[in-house]
């Protein structure tokens, strides 16, 4: 082939194969509007699951089904009414969500904005939660697990990250001062699954 005076190109395109076609869109459906969330930036988050697409914004969560995007009779609420229980009635912010195909459940993370600020965390208690009652409700003030005082007392825990794998929860946050006119760092909180899984919340920090 080379000696046919064929182009680099062209014996690139031989050996790597022609490109497929992107795919086309099955099912288009909104998810969370500005009229619906309230809030600017949205911060928008969302996960797949076996049955439904699971939408978590700044002010709103949303469930649809994946089969017709039809919001009926799945989750539509406030993300402050969602998570009244462990809110501690503050306002709540910056969401993450993920569907655990290990354990096969749903897993909701947010904050509340007072300071010192909580972590929440809400569990399915299935793959296919169709409200509020379908989930476990945790909280944990983040300066207040581990040792203290310690390096992020009284301070506020911003915009947390979500990782999960078969033996935990991964939490990792940024640090600012009370006056949230300075970053102090970085911190990570490490949630045990397994105990999450059966009610039991237990946190390990790696402080900075």
């Amino acid at each position: 082939y080379l000696r046919s005076g064929a182009s680099p190109r062209a014996l690139q395109a031989l050996v790597m194969g022609v490109p497929n076609l992107p795919q086309t869109v099955g099912l288009s459906f909104d998810g969370v509007t500005s009229s619906l969330s309230g809030f600017i930036p949205p911060d928008t988050m969302g996960d797949v699951g076996p049955t439904q697409y699971i939408c978590c914004c700044n002010g709103r969560i949303r469930g649809f089904l994946k089969s017709t995007g039809s919001p009926t009779g799945q989750i539509n609420q406030t993300t402050n009414a969602f998570f009244t229980s462990v809110r501690n009635g503050s306002t709540t912010s910056d969401p993450r969500i993920r569907y655990d195909r290990l354990s096969g459940r749903w897993f909701v993370l947010i904050i509340n904005v007072s300071v010192p600020n909580r972590v929440l965390i809400a569990v399915s208690t299935n793959n296919a939660p169709t409200s509020s009652a379908n989930f476990t409700f945790f909280q944990f003030q983040h300066d207040l697990v581990g040792t203290t005082p310690n390096a992020d007392t009284g301070g506020f825990l911003d915009y947390p990250s979500l990782g999960i794998d078969e033996d935990a929860l991964y939490i990792g946050s940024r640090m600012f001062n009370s006056a949230l006119n300075a970053f102090t760092g970085t911190t990570v909180h490490v949630v045990n699954k397994a105990s999450l899984l059966v009610g039991s919340l237990v946190v390990t920090p790696f402080r900075q």
